[in-house]
């Protein structure tokens, strides 16, 4: 068998490419590879395929947070993960190696020139090992910088993969063979120099699997003489080729070998391998990641995330699915294996974070054709199930099987979509920016202001009412009944050109059902034929944006100054403006009710939540919602749905935005609570004194839970100079420039999202007293005035 270097070429390994390594080495290396075929063992091998993806879109959609240059990630691309026994959790990057704390990206820069690629983490009980492209291999121990070199004191060539060695010290993988390395020195190991190897896994009985660029997956056996070569495996072997780039051993000892076009795994006796999605192949798969539920998840270069079931089937994640980039190079799975915390590496949009609870919104980069969203709600397609539906300042669009699919056929594709209705015979009628559309069985009939006297060009909103569609526009209500458009109001000059921007029919106790309309001069209520306006109360501001019926009967209207209440009492209305905790504004342009009866409020300064809308305190039960909860923007339009899985979708300046409120928001249990303090720019040490005259002395503390971070509170006090504890405040850094002399003690508590507490963390120190204030100082003084005493 031989390796052929054009079967390689399509796949890469940062950050070397395979065809940038064949053309520096050239054809030496190639023969060079296939003289170590010849030296395999032989394997008997069963080779079998494994299932298909499941179709797009059934995994769900996941949520994720993103951390790039704005969290102070030096560089978005990102090469390699990992978790130290601190509980801190590194990036490496095209521009060096980051530490996240739970607040930012700490970067830790090295001691060469430039930005270094980092490309290999391997965390260890005392350290970090760091492997870089062109600088070598470092240990990161204590925030200091160890370099290792080989034998003869040189750097190590490009370091391309990490492992744990159970004899102490890592296993260091190169373009140049394999090295054993502690932190003096690194060892060359003979029986390898003929490998460029890509990635390294030691098994429990001391099994070294040796993935390699171009040559395929070795087996070294532990000897008492160090390692003997043992089996190959190669495309001959099922292999989907020969550029190993992922390895992982599962609780059933079986190998799961990612390679640059597919996954496989071995059993012993049979090698399982998937290749194919169904739309195209699996692709590259770059790291490997186990779940307690034994699923495993598989970072892709090209194709996303896969999740691989028990069962052997699988899920695919990809930009439809809420990720911002497919190009996955690394992935790490930290935290409790319960509630295990999923990190991915990008190639060019930093680090991501698997996290529930969380907005998500989706873009161009997703398939929408703007991300201006002016529009969203369910309809009914053929006779499947009800499908969601966004307009957009670029056309309009629904989701089907996964895919944004253009909403309406040509002409009407770029057409602005406010409103999509459904009536009992099928007919669809659509509201937008030149009129309303209705399309039946393939013909389109258009309504608009030329050709049949509609009182605005743009409709904002549409309902039906039995036999009749209810249109509001810009300058008045139409109606529009067996083939003929009707103007009511017309007629009535301080009701014929009101802007109507919402309806929603409602059941008025002794006036049976009447429709509610929001307008620019308040509340109307109407049955079509008469029109009256709504006591004063009910606009505090006369813009009305939504009317939105409860379950509980009550309907809530969406105004410049805030929700407001409106109840029946005696067929009259009763309202009053819904009072909620001060801060942010207070402008509603769309209101929305979950399962669990919980209130939305969606304005231009993000979302509130209120979780009993009964109640008329809302200092409790009320959230809001902002662009760290993962609201692309703040600000909404005029449209939001919650769907028949309770999910809560709505219309943004930036996108299509969907919150589901049933995922759990949880939190590790034993997450470190870390408290760094500083004096004048160097870490200070517990039982450290200060000069009197000291400068700045800063506590940093940072709980590590790494869930919803924003949402941790501190709670600090300095013992000797402060009394009592502080409030729970977002941050817990303090400052002191200038601290009395005496014995102190810095307290700090946190509370995570879950609310749960962690510390106290306590830190003892002693500011010194002024020289003129030291008791030998004070004992002389008082001598000598004694002394002076007596002399007079």
């Amino acid at each position: 068998m031989s390796a052929q270097p054009s079967a390689n070429g399509i796949t890469f390994r940062p950050p070397i490419a395979t065809g940038v390594r064949l053309l520096r080495h050239g054809w030496a290396a190639w023969l060079a590879t296939a003289s170590v075929f010849a030296s395999a063992a032989s394997v008997s091998v069963q080779i079998s395929e494994g299932p298909q993806a499941d179709p797009p879109g059934s995994g769900g959609i996941i949520g994720l947070r993103q951390f790039g240059a704005e969290s102070g990630l030096p560089q978005m691309t990102v090469f390699a993960l990992s978790e130290d026994a601190a509980g801190y959790v590194y990036a490496g990057t095209q521009d060096g190696l980051a530490r996240w704390d739970g607040q930012r990206f700490e970067r830790l820069p090295h001691r060469t020139e430039g930005g270094d690629w980092v490309t290999q983490l391997l965390a260890v009980e005392r350290g970090l090992w760091v492997g870089t492209d062109e600088s070598g291999l470092y240990l990161w121990r204590d925030d200091q910088w160890l370099a290792v070199h080989d034998e003869a004191g040189r750097v190590l060539p490009s370091i391309q993969a990490l492992a744990n060695a159970s004899a102490g010290g890592v296993w260091v993988g190169t373009q140049q063979g394999l090295l054993h390395c502690d932190e003096r020195r690194c060892r060359p190991i003979p029986a390898t120099s003929d490998l460029e190897v890509s990635e390294l896994l030691e098994t429990a009985d001391g099994t070294l699997w040796v993935g390699t660029n171009i040559g395929g997956l070795f087996r070294f056996d532990p000897t008492a003489d160090g390692l003997r070569r043992g089996a190959h495996f190669g495309r001959d072997q099922g292999l989907p080729n020969d550029a190993i780039r992922a390895l992982l051993i599962d609780p059933r000892q079986r190998l799961w070998i990612g390679t640059g076009r597919g996954l496989a795994r071995w059993d012993g006796q049979q090698m399982l391998r998937w290749r194919d999605t169904g739309s195209g192949p699996l692709g590259g798969v770059f790291a490997l990641g186990q779940l307690a539920d034994g699923s495993v998840y598989a970072a892709l270069r090209g194709r996303g995330l896969a999740r691989f079931r028990q069962d052997d089937g699988y899920s695919l994640y990809d930009l439809n699915d809420g990720l911002p980039d497919s190009f996955l190079q690394t992935l790490l799975i930290a935290g409790d294996p319960a509630d295990p915390i999923i990190w991915l590496g990008t190639e060019s949009n930093g680090v991501l974070r698997l996290e529930s609870g969380r907005w998500r919104s989706f873009d161009e980069r997703h398939g929408l054709p703007a991300r201006v969203v002016v529009g969203v709600g369910l309809a009914r397609f053929d006779d499947g199930p009800a499908q969601l539906w966004a307009g957009t300042l670029a056309g309009a669009v629904r989701w089907d099987q996964g895919r944004w699919l253009s909403l309406m056929p040509e002409p009407y594709e770029q057409t602005i979509v406010y409103e999509l209705l459904v009536d009992e015979r099928g007919r669809r009628w659509y509201g937008t920016q030149r009129g309303v559309l209705m399309e039946q069985d393939g013909q389109w009939l258009q309504i608009d202001s030329e050709s049949h006297g509609l009182p605005a060009v743009v409709v904002h909103t549409l309902l039906l009412v039995a036999d009749t569609l209810w249109i509001g526009t810009n300058h008045g209500l139409a109606l529009y009944r067996d083939g003929q458009l009707l103007t009511p109001f017309a007629g009535r000059s301080e009701h014929a050109v009101i802007s109507v921007r919402a309806m929603a029919q409602v059941d008025v106790p002794e006036r049976g059902k009447l429709v509610l309309l929001g307008t620019g001069q308040g509340p109307q209520l109407s049955d079509g034929d008469w029109i009256e306006a709504l006591p004063a109360a009910c606009a505090p501001h006369p813009s009305i944006h939504d009317v939105e019926v409860l379950p509980n009967g009550e309907v809530w209207l969406g105004t410049r100054a805030g929700a407001v209440r409106l109840r029946w009492q005696d067929g009259a209305a009763r309202c009053e403006l819904v009072e909620e905790p001060a801060g942010g504004a207070s402008t509603v342009y769309e209101i929305a009710v979950d399962r669990q009866g919980r209130v939305y409020l969606f304005g231009y300064d993000g979302v509130r939540r209120i979780d009993d809308p009964q109640s008329t305190d809302h200092s409790a039960g009320y959230r809001r919602f902002g662009l760290d909860d993962g609201l692309p923007a703040l600000e909404f339009n005029r449209d939001a749905l919650v769907d028949a899985a309770g999910r809560v979708w709505a219309a943004n300046v930036a996108g299509l935005v969907m919150y589901e409120p049933d995922s759990p928001v949880t939190a590790p249990q034993d997450a470190f609570l870390r408290l760094q303090v500083e004096y004048e720019g160097h870490r200070l040490a517990a039982g450290s004194q200060l000069p009197a005259s000291h400068g700045d002395l800063q506590f940093r503390p940072r709980l590590l839970s790494f869930r919803h971070e924003h949402q941790i509170r501190y709670r600090t006090r300095l013992a000797g100079l402060e009394e009592g504890a502080s409030d729970w405040l977002a941050s817990g850094d303090r400052r002191f420039p200038r601290i009395p002399p005496g014995n102190y003690r810095f307290e700090v508590e946190a509370r995570d999202v879950a609310g749960a507490l962690h510390g106290p963390v306590e830190f003892a120190f002693r500011v010194a007293a002024p020289w003129w204030q030291h008791p030998l100082t004070l004992l002389a003084a008082a001598l000598g005035l004694l002394a002076a005493g007596l002399l007079a």
